[in-house]
């Protein structure tokens, strides 16, 4: 295939400024031109994420992004240069974890130069949109699988049970012979679960122990937890002696963040001792993944995508996708992240 024509300008969605969405600027800027190692990439659709919601008011880790910077860490779409020819043009791709959005420009734009070793390939007949969703919650969701080694007949608890890693998990444990129990803070949350098929989904309050033991009175066997400390406290005690929660998110301390003002810096202490919180017999480990080494490619770090695709395809998993909006709308797409009123991903649609 040969290489199309390429404007000189594309539309991309830029913060220039870490205020909160107000930030972000739709604007034109210079198209990128791929060098050696490099490609561009057209992107067809891109996520928001809620780690982005602390590069949003300048509360990231303190090695965070510099401004401006086009966020979009997770995007799909089709490769139109590589000068090295490492990736056809006209191929697939999609990709996460590589720094887009924090340390170079990401997915919220008409195209995104990558690096070419960071693109994962796929083939799928799958839309833009699931195949954008589906990276970083699906491959976190595999980790979550291998760390806490869950089995058939199994019960697994999912606190944060609406969000996309939340979701992704539970589809694959249901698939897996395991019986889910997800949690929500919101009753129309709730109640939306129960509309995706989850026939344990509870109220996650000040009773949640107790709304969890009507359905394993013993405790569950295994748990993942997206909200982080304090929440993780309550989660280690609705687990059974013997079984373990693997944490997995920082929401609760993300939204700290944002609204103290303070950077989330995780070389910080904010909880007490352990041994005051953990219950005798349960194991609290982390579904976190390696850092890349210098020899290290993206896909060792981020694991094979294509068996998750061909599972959705075939019906075995399934994506939830909140709302859709255009790329002229980021702001409001990262307003409606940030009130946590969704379901699952909130996808931007490029072109």
């Amino acid at each position: 295939m040969s290489a199309p024509s390429l404007p000189e300008t594309m539309t991309a969605a830029v913060l220039e400024r870490p205020v909160g969405p107000d930030g972000i600027r739709v604007q034109q800027v210079p198209l990128p031109r791929p060098g050696p190692g490099e490609a561009l990439v057209r992107v067809r659709a891109a996520t928001v994420i809620s780690s982005e919601l602390s590069s949003l008011w300048g509360v990231a880790d303190p090695d965070g992004p510099s401004y401006p910077m086009v966020l979009g860490n997770e995007f799909a779409g089709e490769v139109v240069v590589c000068p090295g020819g490492e990736v056809p043009l006209g191929q697939k791709v999609t990709t996460a974890w590589a720094g887009h959005g924090w340390t170079r420009d990401g997915g919220h734009a008409e195209y995104v130069l990558t690096n070419a070793a960071d693109l994962i390939t796929y083939e799928s007949t799958l839309d833009f949109t699931t195949v954008a969703a589906m990276p970083k919650a699906f491959t976190r969701a595999g980790l979550a699988r291998r760390t806490l080694r869950w089995e058939p007949g199994q019960v697994l608890l999912v606190r944060g049970g609406t969000t996309a890693i939340g979701l992704a998990a539970a589809s694959i444990a249901r698939a897996d012979g395991l019986t889910v129990v997800a949690t929500s803070r919101s009753e129309t949350k709730r109640t939306a679960l129960e509309r995706l098929g989850f026939g344990h989904a509870v109220l996650d309050d000040v009773q949640l122990v107790a709304h969890v033991r009507e359905f394993a009175p013993d405790g569950v066997d295994v748990a993942l937890d997206t909200l982080g400390y304090p929440a993780v406290a309550d989660t280690m005690r609705c687990v059974a002696e013997g079984g373990t929660v693997a944490l997995i998110g920082l929401l609760e301390e993300q939204t700290y963040a944002r609204h103290s003002g303070r950077p989330l810096d995780g070389r910080t202490a904010i909880a007490p001792s352990p041994f005051h919180y953990i219950p005798h017999g349960v194991r609290l480990t982390t579904a976190k993944h390696k850092s890349l080494k210098p020899t290290d490619s993206l896909r060792d770090f981020f694991g094979e995508l294509q068996p998750w695709l061909d599972g959705v395809e075939d019906g075995r998993y399934q994506v939830v996708v909140d709302r859709e909006f255009p790329l002229a709308e980021v702001a409001d797409a990262y307003h409606h992240l940030a009130h946590q009123d969704g379901v699952g991903k909130v996808v931007i649609r490029v072109g």
